[in-house]
């Protein structure tokens, strides 16, 4: 008996130092996790925190801490956010907004849905942000104020970035009005977004005043902010003539810099520095301050990773609809082991029952009962194989449909592709190739003649105009082929750049009505619409024998319409078949949905109409 008291004892022990020690290296576990979040949050190289964040979720992960796993994400989103890889930023907090969903951490969904607004905002694709931005605004409105006004600011943003500065200021005042008591650290941004908009909207009246009400409030600017607004303010004494005040206020923005600000306000200094030096004539630092701006600016986010943005929200729906299948998966197995614990009752029951035959009537009774349950429970095991299956499906029907869309995608690709390398070969062969051959002969006649020194000289001034040709055809071969205008201002300021040379060039008076549709279109909307205006103009130019043109651009909730018509001699339906041109507008037309319609007669003119959808109509297609 001793040793059987003994022996329980010892096991007793032993399972209490287990305990303990799990409890102690738990302990330590913990405060590593912490020591790396520390450690990321204070380090100054980006490269060490980026190495600081990835180990703390590496412990999280490893012992499956749900709340530290959001802590991680979040802050290895946010890392990557300040430099500008909004694409990295955008996975790690997909990755948490799935755990975050699982746990209703709202806050964390707020952050989340804020965080990708931004990252579709700088990939130009400006329906998403918004779409982005006003689910957060809704869920933060009764959750937290300073996340709902955070939200609000970023569609001001987002409209600010779309070229839309009236309703991105309307947003800015939207959070001013509401921030009540006032939070003067949002002030500040408020204030900063608000002088800005009254800038690009021509107004520097009011943008200097409410530049002196925001430094009512200079004791609550960062180091940052305090970047920003120095520099915005300099662009703005670079409207109104002041460009000395504007250099120095560019200069003292860039003694505040120490080289670990965002990638955003460094290209808004750098943006300042070279336009204030331009405008100085001082062209060597101009040059210098335009290049690191076009470094940080071309950081942002790209063509390629937008698509790929887009790959890791799908990811994420993917994974999402995974794990609830998954958990009802955990629920079938949970329903099992009912069925189980429910057969081991009942054979406990039939031996109960042997052994005590006085209970032998309510006995048959309750079996009774059990079998009904048992043919209840039937039933549902048969319902609950009827639901998996639907959901593998549906699952599978949409991974077929992601198939195809990406199959779609990379035809449209390929034949947009095609098209640009056949109209690239013939301005080459047309515009560059004869230039090229006359250069080549005048250095054939340099080597037969170079006694006569006369001759010599001249041939050297021919060359060098033809050089000079060549280099002119080349650069507006490279800007028709992606204006930087059309990626930087938008298609109405490009379409208006258009018209300038042809205007200049006195062969057709072109004429421009033109009401404000970029934020209706996406940016393949945009690009495939300029170089259809472009090729348009283009033919009349060449063809129409023409004096006067119109070219208008309006549009409807649902549609973008370009109009544009001439007097010249008109076109044949023979012509048209025949065009290289009016090939490839329609293959450029069916890449974006689009339609064309032409209308014309010999000796009255053309009017030819182009018709695509706007982002609203696509929207509400995907969604049907």
């Amino acid at each position: 008996m001793f040793s059987i008291l003994y022996f329980f004892g010892s096991c007793e022990i032993l399972s209490e130092k287990k305990t303990e020690q799990n409890r102690r290296y738990l302990d330590k576990e913990k405060a590593l996790f912490e020591k790396n979040i520390y450690l990321a949050s204070k380090s100054k190289d980006w490269e060490v925190a980026r190495s600081f964040w990835q180990n703390s979720l590496s412990i999280a992960q490893q012992r499956g801490w749900v709340r530290e796993s959001l802590t991680a994400y979040r802050g290895m989103g946010l890392h990557y956010q300040r430099k500008g890889a909004f694409l990295e930023a955008a996975y790690y907090f997909q990755k948490g907004l799935l755990l975050s969903e699982q746990v209703k951490d709202i806050r964390y969904q707020i952050e989340t849905y804020v965080s990708l607004g931004t990252a579709y905002s700088v990939a130009g694709d400006f329906a998403k942000s918004i779409q982005s931005l006003d689910s957060a605004a809704v869920k933060a409105q009764n959750f937290d104020q300073k996340l709902h006004l955070t939200s609000i600011n970023e569609i001001g943003n987002t409209y600010y970035s779309a070229g839309n500065f009236g309703k991105a200021l309307e947003e800015y005042q939207r959070c001013i009005k509401l921030n009540n008591p006032i939070d003067s650290i949002q002030q500040c941004w408020f204030l900063i977004n608000v002088a800005g908009a009254y800038r690009e909207l021509k107004n520097p009246e009011k943008s200097m005043a409410t530049y002196k009400e925001l430094f009512r409030y200079g004791r609550y600017l960062t180091k940052e902010d305090s970047i920003v607004a120095l520099s915005r303010l300099g662009q703005l004494y670079i409207q109104v003539g002041k460009v000395g005040v504007a250099l120095r206020l560019g200069n003292l923005a860039k003694d505040l810099s120490a080289g670990n600000e965002s990638y955003y306000s460094k290209s808004i200094l750098y943006k300042t520095l070279a336009e204030a030096n331009r405008s100085n004539h001082q062209w060597v630092k101009a040059y210098t301050y335009q290049g690191l701006f076009h470094q940080y600016r071309d950081s942002l986010l790209s063509q390629e990773q937008r698509q790929r943005l887009e790959a890791v929200k799908v990811g994420y729906e993917n994974e999402k609809r995974r794990t609830e299948l998954e958990h009802l998966g955990e629920e079938m197995k949970t329903q099992s082991q009912l069925n189980l614990l429910l057969w081991t009752g009942m054979t406990l029951f039939a031996i109960f029952s042997a052994v005590i035959m006085f209970f032998y009537f309510q006995l048959r009774k309750k079996r009774m009962q059990i079998e009904k349950q048992r043919n209840e429970i039937s039933v549902l095991n048969s319902y609950l194989e009827k639901r998996v299956q639907q959901g593998t499906s549906d699952l599978q029907q949409a991974n077929r449909e992601l198939i195809r869309k990406n199959n779609d995608i990379g035809e449209a690709l390929l034949k947009g592709q095609t098209i640009e390398r056949q109209r690239v070969a013939s301005e080459l062969h047309d515009n560059l190739g004869g230039t090229l051959t006359a250069i080549q002969w005048y250095l054939d006649a340099m080597l037969f003649n170079d006694d006569d020194k006369a001759g010599l000289s001249e041939n050297y001034g021919e060359l060098q105009t033809m050089i000079s040709r060549a280099y002119t055809e080349v650069r507006l071969l490279s800007h028709h082929m992606m204006p930087e205008v059309l990626q930087k201002d938008g298609l109405e300021v490009a379409l208006e750049q258009l018209a300038i040379p042809i205007n200049k060039s006195k062969r057709l008076n072109l004429v421009l009505e033109m009401a404000p549709v970029g934020v209706l279109l996406n940016s393949q909307q945009q690009f495939e619409l300029y170089n259809i205006a472009l090729e348009l103009c283009t033919n009349i130019l060449k063809h129409s024998h023409a004096s006067e043109a119109l070219l208008k651009l309006e549009s409807t909730v649902h549609e973008v319409i370009l109009t544009i018509s001439d007097n010249g001699i008109g076109i044949g339906t023979e012509m048209q078949a025949k065009s290289m041109g009016h090939r490839n507008i329609l293959a450029r037309l069916k890449s974006i949905g689009g339609s064309l319609n032409i209308q014309s007669a010999p000796n009255k003119g053309t009017v030819i109409s182009v018709t695509i959808p706007s982002t609203v109509a696509l929207r509400e297609s995907e969604a049907t």
